[in-house]
């Protein structure tokens, strides 16, 4: 599991100011679910308002699940 202080560094140097919309297919899904390691009240939004696309979801994983994990923050 990454440390909360290791997820910060990572989404501000590679992923703030809406450069995870970039991320292609899952992977704005799997950025969003570690990002609720810091911040799980910007992950929740996500997942639950119209920014999220089903499309966002990885391969392996759910909606429902997702906002089970970010729910246990």
């Amino acid at each position: 599991m990454r440390s909360r202080e290791y997820v910060e560094l990572e989404w501000e140097t590679f992923f703030s100011n809406g450069r995870y919309l970039n991320a292609e297919k899952g992977w704005k899904g799997v950025l969003m679910a570690n990002y609720a390691i810091a911040n799980p009240r910007a992950a929740w939004d996500y997942f639950t308002r119209n920014v999220f696309r089903p499309e966002d979801l990885d391969d392996g994983a759910s909606l429902t699940w997702y906002l089970a994990n970010i729910g246990s923050e």
